[in-house]
């Protein structure tokens, strides 16, 4: 089983927690860099990106220090919005130094590294989140994903459900705890699961292959076939798992008869 890349709106997500966290300042710097993230947001990416260089460039040339972290959390963000994690790094690493005990950065760092499929080391910051006490709901559904690619199936469990008991209608997450069943073994649960992020969202392409998949595998292969086509139908352009679903489409053909 696999879960899918980082969902859009868990993104955008973070993307307003940064623009929360920025240091309250009334000067024209700051103003600026609120202006970048909220160009950012609006998909205007190049427009956003020069303003927060703008703002880093004056914090260094001034050397100050609240100015610079500012740009550097924006920064950050920026390049993880447009799924450049390895670039998030260095910024975060510069932030961690400058102030270690703020949880938030730890939890960007987290995010960052789970962008670039460090899971151990994203469960690492994110455990050093949860101490320093940012508890949002949000860094439980990351915790849980980075559980279940490290096959850690029943902590990923515990995160999740914790996740869903304030985010009860998110697709994604009822895919993600599909997952977790599906490596303890209990294929009626994740069906489930999976089932329930369909319902929530008929076109959730993750949960379709996931189902696509046990379907096949436990040879109910008109099941697997109605989820593989809808998986099919729903694929990103150049989705490295169109093969793998052209693969299970021939199994079930070969076992159904249906062309």
């Amino acid at each position: 089983m696999m879960p899918g890349d980082l969902p859009d709106d868990r993104l955008q997500a973070i993307l307003k927690e940064a623009i929360a966290h920025l240091p309250y300042r009334s000067d024209d710097m700051m103003k600026l860099l609120n202006k970048g993230m909220s160009l950012i947001h609006q998909g205007r990416l190049e427009e956003g990106a020069a303003c927060i260089d703008k703002v880093m460039e004056v914090g260094k040339r001034k050397k100050d220090i609240r100015l610079l972290e500012a740009s550097y959390l924006a920064k950050s963000a920026f390049f993880m919005i447009t799924d450049r994690h390895k670039d998030a790094v260095p910024y975060l690493e510069k932030l961690i130094h400058a102030i270690p005990n703020d949880g938030h950065t730890h939890y960007y760092m987290g995010v960052a590294l789970f962008g670039m499929k460090r899971f151990e080391d994203a469960l690492r910051h994110f455990d050093l989140s949860i101490r320093l006490h940012y508890n949002v709901p949000a860094l439980y559904y990351m915790k849980g994903s980075a559980l279940n690619e490290c096959h850690r199936h029943r902590s990923a469990l515990k995160c999740l459900k914790k996740f869903l008991r304030t985010n009860p209608d998110k697709a994604y997450a009822y895919c993600q705890m599909g997952i977790s069943y599906v490596g303890l073994q209990k294929i009626t649960h994740s069906i489930r699961c999976h089932k329930m992020a369909i319902k929530l969202d008929p076109s959730y392409f993750d949960s379709h292959v996931c189902l696509g998949i046990i379907y096949t595998m436990t040879k109910q292969y008109s099941l697997g076939r109605k989820h593989l086509d809808k998986a099919e139908k729903l694929a990103p352009e150049k989705s490295e798992l169109l093969g793998r679903i052209a693969e299970l489409k021939a199994i079930c053909v070969a076992n159904t008869g249906m062309p």
